[in-house]
């Protein structure tokens, strides 16, 4: 499935079939850890990268 913008950027979408854990409660560290997140220090309220995931 996908989508385009009035701008022209096109979105896709799949449904995958694994099954993951709800409920789960993570910390921000834990977050940060997972997400490979970094903090922008002049916007780091509203604007947090996410690095690439190694495949």
């Amino acid at each position: 499935m996908h989508t385009t913008t009035n701008e022209g950027l096109i979105v896709t979408a799949s449904k995958g079939s694994q099954i993951y854990p709800i409920s789960l409660k993570m910390t921000d560290d834990d977050l940060v850890a997972v997400l490979k997140l970094f903090r922008e220090p002049s916007r780091s309220e509203w604007n947090n990268p996410i690095k690439p995931q190694a495949e």
